[in-house]
């Protein structure tokens, strides 16, 4: 599992990796490792769209998540979750994807950490695009900025927007989705302009984050 470690100036942020729920299953169940003080677990959840398929639930140690919100691409090639769950168990713990039925999907799993408990989040920005090889997402509020962005061929890339860090970027190894994720550390940003290599359907969060006094 690929795992890259971004040490920011005031908040500590992990993309622990990507995983692959296959074609023939409805869950996937994996191990995360968290880290840090004052803990927000985020989960997003890329699948393509048919009929009623929905993520069922998330559940990390025996908690639930919580989603955050949910968009589909203007082609209804990818419909992306966004679930969350604020002060998870500390190390080694276990995670259950369970979806309304068989289908596959591509889950991109970040720990933040130094994030206020009580309220984590400033709301969300959603954007949606179809074949387009840019956009732009406007920021929300907030001490610092997460940017969660899934994209379908997974064979094309996005650049690090300006004036944010990439935390990484890896393509499903079973399915259509490529997952990014990237920090503006200080919201000095109030949009992140999305330049991929290719025309691409995507779909984006993007989220402002409350810093720990």
């Amino acid at each position: 599992m690929k795992r890259v470690i971004a040490v920011l100036a005031t908040v500590v942020a992990i993309i622990i990796g990507v995983q692959n729920i296959p074609g023939e299953s409805d869950k996937i169940a994996f191990n995360i490792t968290t880290s840090g003080l004052d803990r927000v677990l985020v989960i997003g959840v890329a699948y393509k769209p048919s009929g009623d398929r929905a993520v069922n639930s998330i559940i990390c140690d025996g908690e639930s998540l919580t989603r955050t919100g949910q968009v589909g691409s203007l082609a209804n090639d990818i419909q992306f979750e966004l679930w969350s769950l604020v002060n998870p168990s500390l190390g080694e713990v276990p995670v259950t994807i369970t979806m309304s039925e068989d289908c596959e999907a591509v889950a991109s799993v970040v720990n933040l950490a130094n994030v206020k408990q009580d309220t984590p989040f400033d709301g969300e920005g959603i954007s949606v695009g179809q074949s387009v090889p840019a956009a732009s997402v406007t920021a929300p509020g907030g001490d610092a900025t997460l940017l969660m962005v899934f994209n379908t061929p997974k064979a094309a890339a996005l650049s690090t927007p300006s004036g944010f860090s990439s935390m990484g970027s890896e393509a499903g190894e079973e399915n259509l989705f490529r997952a990014s994720c990237f920090v503006d550390d200080d919201a000095s940003q109030p949009s992140a302009s999305l330049s991929f290599s290719e025309a691409v359907d995507f779909g984006a969060f993007i989220l402002g984050v409350y810093l720990a006094p």
